[in-house]
């Protein structure tokens, strides 16, 4: 192997091109505490890998309305306003127009399920994963809008520089609401 090909192998390592990482799941839409079937397939891209194992990443965020705070303004020109039937009192202040509503987004789950340990991944080599991964029992519907919570689910093999993952595709979490009367 030439000082290139060397350079080259090096590089994918730390850019995660060292492998290909495709992921499968069944059920496509979920439920909180549900165990869900995955396969993960791993395809060396050329050299030999040596990976830590392969693992699942399950994450999930909320994205709520945040009402806007009036901002106080000063009163040009006409000095502090003053409160005539308190004078000691400190001079009130204006606000300005509340801007507009923005989002904010928190994170409310993040899981890593283990699907296996170590192992070396054979030059142009192939290798499938498959496992179940059981989901928080706290998780709340996935919304179709921008607010409300997101979920996303990725497999990853861990090795030498940038993991080689599958990349987070979206899936979907689904809660039964309780017949009405029960409580």
């Amino acid at each position: 192997m030439g000082f290139f090909d060397k350079l080259k192998q090096g590089v994918k390592a730390v850019t995660g091109g060292s492998a290909k990482v495709t992921m499968e799941w069944e059920p496509k839409d979920v439920a909180p505490g549900q165990l869900v079937g995955v396969k993960i397939t791993i395809q060396s891209t050329g050299s030999e890998v040596k990976s830590q194992g392969v693992f699942v990443d399950f994450d999930g965020d909320e994205t709520l309305l945040v009402p806007p705070i009036p901002t106080p303004v000063a009163n040009p020109g006409q000095g502090e306003p003053v409160d005539l039937m308190n004078p000691a009192a400190p001079p009130a202040a204006e606000t300005a127009a509340p801007s507009e509503p923005e989002t904010d987004t928190n994170r409310i789950c993040s899981e890593v399920f283990t699907l296996c340990g170590p192992f070396v991944l054979g030059a142009k080599e192939t290798k499938v994963v498959e496992g179940k991964v059981n989901l928080p029992t706290s998780l709340r519907a996935s919304s179709a809008t921008q607010l409300g919570c997101h979920y996303q689910i990725r497999g990853r093999m861990e090795a030498f520089g940038n993991d080689p993952s599958s990349g987070y595709k979206d899936i979907t979490v689904v809660v039964k609401e309780a017949p009405a009367g029960d409580i």
